[in-house]
């Protein structure tokens, strides 16, 4: 039997949403701030995953984003927490 993957919605506090990154890869949907479109990346801070790179501030002194490992780009990349409508497990 299978478990059911849950969406998780927004908003949610900044803690939470690195705490669902570091348990593994999500589909977190968001707002652009440049366009105001929904986008989606595929994200996480799953410490095995993470480049040497990493510096472990998921965001640095900026307590409104969140940096994170895009997992199909290979990159770090962004998103404002404000903006966060959801997360889905892989």
């Amino acid at each position: 039997m299978t478990a059911k993957k849950t969406t998780i919605k927004g908003p949610l506090p900044r803690s939470e949403i690195i705490k669902l990154l570091k348990k593994g890869e999500h589909l977190i949907t968001y707002k652009k701030q440049s366009t105001r479109k929904v986008d989606k990346m595929w994200m996480t801070l799953e410490k095995d995953r993470l480049p040497s790179d990493f510096d472990g501030k998921y965001g640095g002194a900026n307590k409104e984003v969140i940096v994170a490992l895009d997992t199909i780009k290979g990159d770090w990349r962004s998103f404002r927490v404000d903006s966060f409508k959801s997360a889905e497990p892989l």
